[in-house]
């Protein structure tokens, strides 16, 4: 996937950086979701505006 965006954008010679292989692979919700057992949890529900008018 991405050396075929990469393709794309960049052209087949230049298609990866350099640095590529290197990158840390970054996952969301790991060590910050860890709570002590009946903490409440916030759990999102759509996306508003700062001002909650409707798009």
């Amino acid at each position: 996937h991405a050396m075929n965006v990469g393709t794309m954008f960049r052209g087949k010679d230049n298609a990866l950086n350099p640095n590529w292989l290197h990158l840390p692979v970054g996952y969301h919700g790991r060590a910050s979701s860890i709570v002590i057992t009946g903490t409440d949890i916030r759990r999102p529900n759509g996306q508003t505006c700062p001002d909650e008018s409707i798009i």
